[in-house]
């Protein structure tokens, strides 16, 4: 492999914003294939640490090694459906020294990892109160489960070998089904498929309350949150954005099509990109640093052969679950950003995910004088941090090896 490879784009740093006007530029990222993992079929993933946990929608949980990227190895797998016939893994959330599995009519099952190549299967509910575990989120002590026609179920598990139902809302919306949820603070958020997207107030578990709703286009099939956004997966809709800085007056933003045969059904977020899993087996990347226009900046097809129903991301790798085919490793590229101040001076950051990793620019793309940016990056959380001067010229900037 060509260590000297060049992991960003050329960004064209144009100034021509109004001062103390602040503005954003976005690289493109290239997801690179790295591994594969062939259990099928594959409904969901979730990796904790050097693990992956796979919800295989026929057969329970599978845990594979994954220290070695490119050759993840098989440690474990488990099946406790009640009978086999009503197995349905469709969602896994992992917590500490537990792995939450949403089994479909079999309900919610957990597992302690604690020994990843011996799971044990510690807590199950007994009755899925007719509906079926579509998805699941962890926070704290208790578990949310996106229960189909049931709604949404909360449940306590401070004890994991006894879960206690204490919460369930069912706001008598006909047509949708709770088929994912995602919890930040004290509000849970409910792809609820062809009714949309439901916000609800779960700061006392027992009671949770209904404060907000949208939808547009299909409906709402898969949900993530960081920060003040939330993104859903919208089926034809694409990439449907959200600001819930005020969660009790939801504000929709902006929807991105993918197109009349690609379906989008999971969605996963970092920072300030969003990964978006479809039908024809791709993997979308999103630049939402403006949410109300979202860019996509990556992109990746598997040819089409699979539907991606689970999105995972962690560090500088993202896991595409695929239907049919298995469960897709990517490695993603280093992404370089930058934004002007009110100071006349312009501030570059990048992941720290690579010590190696040096700023370079040049004046002219056609030029092969690029020369080290010589300012020493300052760390700051995740990042490293350069702020340079405005130049009086165009300057491009590049990342490289």
């Amino acid at each position: 492999m060509e260590m000297k490879k060049i992991l960003i784009i050329f960004l064209l740093v144009i100034f021509t914003t109004l001062p103390g006007m602040e503005c954003r530029l976005s690289a493109q990222t290239t997801p690179t294939l790295t591994g594969f993992i062939p259990v099928v079929p594959a409904s969901a993933v979730a990796i904790s640490g050097n693990y992956a946990f796979l919800a295989n929608n026929t057969n329970g949980l599978f845990i594979y090694s994954i220290s070695n990227k490119a050759a993840p190895v098989l440690i474990s797998h488990t099946n406790n459906a009640r009978p086999a016939t009503l197995d349905a893994a469709h969602d896994v959330a992992v917590a500490g020294n537990f792995a939450f599995l949403a089994n479909g009519t079999d309900g919610m099952r957990i597992y302690n990892i604690s020994n990843p190549t011996n799971p044990i299967n510690v807590g199950h509910t007994i009755t899925n109160y007719g509906g079926a575990a579509n998805g699941i989120a962890v926070s704290g002590n208790y578990a949310y489960l996106a229960n189909d026609s049931d709604g949404l179920r909360i449940f306590d598990v401070s004890n994991p070998t006894n879960p206690i139902s204490v919460g369930h809302i069912f706001d008598g919306q006909a047509n949708g089904l709770a088929m994912k949820v995602a919890v930040s603070g004290n509000f849970a958020y409910v792809a609820k498929s062809k009714d949309g997207l439901f916000v609800y107030n779960i700061a006392n578990p027992a009671n949770p309350v209904g404060i907000s709703n949208h939808k547009v286009g299909p409906g709402a099939f898969g949900a993530a949150v960081s920060g003040n956004h939330v993104c859903t997966a919208n089926v034809t809709g694409g990439l449907c954005t959200y600001d819930i800085s005020n969660p009790t007056n939801l504000t929709f933003l902006s929807c991105t099509a993918t197109n009349t045969t690609a379906y989008a059904y999971s969605v996963a977020m970092a920072g300030n990109n969003v990964y978006l899993g479809d039908t024809l087996g791709g993997l979308r990347v999103y630049d939402i640093s403006n949410p109300s226009n979202p860019v996509i900046v990556g992109t990746y097809s598997n040819g089409g052969s699979a539907a991606a129903y689970g999105i995972a991301v962690s560090d500088n790798y993202a896991y595409a679950a695929c239907w049919t085919s298995g469960t897709y490793i990517y490695s993603l590229d280093l992404k370089l950003t930058t934004m002007s101040t009110a100071t006349n001076t312009f501030v570059f950051t990048w992941p720290t995910n690579s010590a190696s990793v040096v700023l370079q620019q040049s004046g002219n793309l056609a030029s092969p004088a690029w020369v080290n940016v010589t300012n020493i990056p300052v760390l700051i959380g995740p990042q490293k941090r350069v702020i340079l001067p405005k130049p009086t010229t165009n300057v491009f900037y590049r990342l490289k090896l």
